[in-house]
């Protein structure tokens, strides 16, 4: 089913989706897009964001350092400052020399900047439910909570076409979603089979009844 570099294992959605064509009236590109889309929602939902107050308790955190005790240690926000580290925005640029209210400032805004785009890797599922929605027609659009639509989504889906064997992507390029958002699309891809499965028993019962009647 989707395609990621994130390690997964598809048997038992691929299981119950062999199943679950067997009863749906609709063609497999459109199944398999529409499935797709709910596995990227479930695994949006699923994967985890730092909440802005453990964000800024982590960046204001003090840090050993030699010579320096107590309050006179540097916050972990300084030390990735001042040696351009790409978890302060840097670009591995180092920034010596900042002290007092210009490391204060800049400390203020890597806390902002890191709470406003801490549901970054959430955004890629996003991006993929969108281009994927275009392979299900009529579908309406559901917005996610707690979601912010970022100018430049590291996502993107691949829409199953008509054929033999379609194939939907779910695709996430953020970095870390490998470790960060990997458990949730095992789990999103494991809750979706069991809702497939939770169809084809419903039909089955029903199919069973008319000829029990």
């Amino acid at each position: 089913m989707p395609s990621t570099g994130i390690v997964i294992d598809t048997r038992e959605h691929n299981a119950a989706m062999r199943q679950y064509i067997r009863y749906s009236k609709r063609d497999l590109a459109f199944i398999v897009n529409k499935r797709g889309i709910n596995i990227a929602f479930i695994a949006m939902r699923k994967t985890p964001a730092a909440t802005p107050k453990r964000i800024e308790r982590d960046l204001r955190k003090r840090m050993p350092s030699p010579g320096r005790k107590g309050r006179g240690r540097p916050p972990r926000a300084a030390l990735l400052i001042a040696s351009g580290s790409d978890k302060a925005g840097r670009k591995g640029k180092p920034t010596p020399g900042l002290y007092g209210k210009d490391m204060a400032n800049e400390i203020e805004s890597l806390i902002d900047r890191r709470q406003r785009t801490r549901a970054y890797i959430k955004s890629g599922f996003l991006k993929s439910i969108r281009d994927l929605e275009r392979g299900v027609p009529g579908r309406a659009r559901r917005q996610p909570r707690n979601v912010q639509n970022f100018s430049r989504q590291p996502g993107e889906g691949k829409v199953a076409k008509p054929g033999l064997n379609p194939t939907a992507e779910v695709i996430n390029h953020a970095t870390k979603a490998q470790q960060i958002a990997g458990p949730a699309l095992q789990a999103a891809l494991n809750a979706d089979a069991a809702d497939m499965r939770r169809f084809t028993a419903k039909r089955m019962q029903t199919t069973a009844n008319k000829f029990n009647r």
